[in-house]
């Protein structure tokens, strides 16, 4: 696929999916670029309608709409009009006064940034006022300018000079120049190991971390624009090879481990008829928020009646979840974060029309650890791009869980997911990123073996489109077909890209299927659905991935454009210097490992001792 089409391609965002009926199934079909630039194009309309969606929440009769204004309010204020607004997140949080039916309205054009969560009460409807962009909550720390950092004693380190807290607000994740580039989070593992990225990218260069290595505090840090936030002592520390990245970059954000909006939750004397729960938030609209740099857009525990629509989620998640359940489940070292999330039971829980983009696990979810009730849930017209996964749903039940676990009346349709697996979710440690459209499942565990009692009813995946993700379609785990009914969906995907995680017969192991033997397998549990093959994708390979934003990695020693430094390209190097015949093409800028502007001997032996692992030659270019 030509580099200009990802160029072209770039800037997404769609209206309503191409249709696709039973009659259209067929396997494999060649995508040229016109099928590629319809999707691509539908896309970008379905984004611009979210982007630029209207209001059109209004306060019950005999209720109140509060108005909030960073930039003409004041907290002595009525709160009450348009000329007397409120102006803090600290205000609504701190009043007491809301009533069910009572609508927040902030004013469009204006940003608010705050440490912490706003509350979002149970009854109250929070939406937009005005004209112009949506209200923009911004919950990063801001660490910009030089003076906020300063050169250490370990060559290329520098100390964050500003506040940041323990392992309860660890951060996260970077983020420079609102996305030009962003930080390489590091930390150990379970076994003491500093966490293995795999190959990484970070806006800027690309490079491959290594595996294996003994956690070693700041010394860990070895590529350009690592972190590693020591909780302990509180310090934040990042390597830059540039130079102090206060005056290398105008704008500098760190996310901690906060979420944006905090669904509040009541308890009541006895359980709510349907979820089984004495507490849990209810009743609550989030419409036409911005929400920049936190580790939850919108999160809850058990809901009821709550819909977010309409808002847009930028750079969200990255912290270490820092919690160990049980031996069974430990989270000491998972890293999370998800755009709208529901973590618990739900009913006529509704995540319309939003977009999210560079997020770090899943976009839309309700989940839980445990056996719950999952009715009425409703995922539709969303756009998630750069994501882990797009929707996704699941339970996992330990030997301690008591109840049923219970998913019905659930529809997941009309979304799109685009580049799943790739951007700032591609950054995972472990086994990386799973790149799927959807997740999905039911697992119990238990000393016995035995597995919970299950109720799986009306619930359907469908009309939903998915181009281009890193390594599957969808990833539906530990289930068959019959909890969730795929079909009528798209999928566009390069020849040989692995499609999915799935057992159609038992549920009791995890596949990845291939093009090979999608036809045969996936398709029994995806019906009417349709199923496109490109020769590549518009992102080309990992290191090319971000040409939709005119920017083009090079990655020194990758003479044979693989995305990898390996034996295949020391060895065209080697030939390359012999003059052999056939490899003139070797000379390139890849080859230039030195940065001297010339390809010599001395080039064949720096790339062999990165290859090698020689630790000083780890980074290039190599200019010493």
């Amino acid at each position: 696929m030509k580099k200009m089409l990802a160029l072209l391609l770039a800037m997404v965002l769609i209206i309503a999916p191409l249709s696709v009926s039973a009659a259209d199934t067929a396997f494999f079909i060649e995508a040229g670029d016109e099928i590629i630039d319809q999707y691509m194009q539908a896309t970008e309309d379905r984004i611009a309608m979210i982007v630029d969606s209207s209001s059109n929440i209004n306060a019950a009769e005999g209720a109140t709409t509060y108005y909030v204004s960073s930039s003409r309010g004041n907290d002595n204020n009525s709160g009450t009009s348009e000329d007397a607004p409120w102006k803090t997140i600290s205000k609504l949080n701190s009043y007491t006064g809301f009533k069910a039916g009572d609508v927040v309205k902030f004013k469009r054009g204006d940003e608010w940034r705050f440490d912490g969560s706003l509350t979002a009460r149970s009854g109250v409807s929070y939406t937009a006022y005005g004209s112009g962009d949506k209200p923009l909550f911004i919950c990063s720390l801001d660490a910009s300018g030089a003076d906020s950092w300063e050169l250490t004693s370990t060559p290329n380190v520098y100390k964050y000079l500003g506040e940041v807290g323990g392992l309860s607000d660890n951060i996260g994740s970077i983020v420079f120049n609102g996305g030009e580039a962003w930080g390489i989070h590091v930390a150990d593992d379970a076994e003491g190991n500093r966490t293995n990225n795999g190959p990484v990218f970070n806006g800027i260069e690309a490079y491959d971390t290594p595996e294996g290595e003994a956690f070693r505090g700041v010394n860990s840090l070895q590529g350009n624009l690592e972190f590693w936030h020591d909780c302990d002592n509180k310090v934040l520390y990042l390597y830059s090879t540039k130079g102090n990245p206060g005056e290398l970059f105008e704008e500098i954000e760190l996310v901690d481990n906060e979420a944006a909006i905090l669904l509040e939750t009541k308890t009541y004397s006895t359980a709510d008829e349907v979820i089984g729960q004495k507490t849990y938030a209810h009743d609550i609209i989030i419409d036409n928020i911005d929400i920049f740099g936190a580790c939850f857009g919108v999160s809850g525990q058990s809901v009821k009646n709550v819909t977010v629509q309409y808002c847009v989620f930028r750079w969200i998640g990255g912290c270490i979840q820092g919690a160990k359940v049980s031996d069974e489940v430990d989270y000491s070292h998972a890293r999370y974060g998800n755009a709208v999330e529901s973590f618990g039971a739900c009913d006529n829980f509704v995540i319309q029309y939003n977009y999210a983009s560079q997020v770090y696990d899943c976009a839309w979810t309700a989940q839980h650890l445990g056996c719950r009730v999952f009715n009425d849930l409703v995922i539709c017209g969303n756009v998630a791009e750069f994501a882990n996964t797009g929707p996704e749903v699941w339970q996992n039940a330990t030997g301690n869980s008591t109840g049923d676990i219970v998913i019905t009346n659930m529809k997941i349709y009309d979304n799109y997911n685009r580049y799943m697996g790739y951007g700032f979710s591609h950054n995972r440690p472990g086994d990386g990123p799973h790149g799927g459209a959807f997740y999905g499942g039911w697992m119990y565990t238990s000393s016995e073996g035995s597995a919970a009692p299950t109720t799986f009813e009306n619930n359907d995946v469908y009309n939903n489109v998915t181009l281009f993700s890193s390594s599957s379609t969808g990833n539906t785990r530990f289930i068959s077909p019959k909890v969730y009914n795929f079909h009528d969906n798209v999928y566009m995907m390069e020849e040989g890209t692995k499609y999915g995680k799935l057992d159609p017969w038992t549920g009791a192991k995890v596949y990845m299927y291939t093009a090979e033997d999608i036809a045969t397998v996936l398709t029994k549990g995806d019906t009417g659905s349709v199923f496109y093959c490109t020769e590549a994708s518009p992102l080309g390979n990992m290191y090319d991935l971000y040409m939709p934003y005119g920017r083009s990695a090079t990655l020194l020693g990758d003479v044979d454009g693989d995305g990898v430094v390996n034996s295949v390209d020391l060895i065209k190097v080697s030939r390359r210097l012999a003059n052999w015949t056939g490899y003139e093409d070797v000379k390139n800028a890849n080859a230039d490992v030195d940065g001297d502007g010339t390809f010599t001997l001395k080039d064949g032996i720096i790339l062999a001792r990165h290859w090698a692992g020689w630790i000083s030659y780890k980074n290039l270019p190599y200019t010493k």
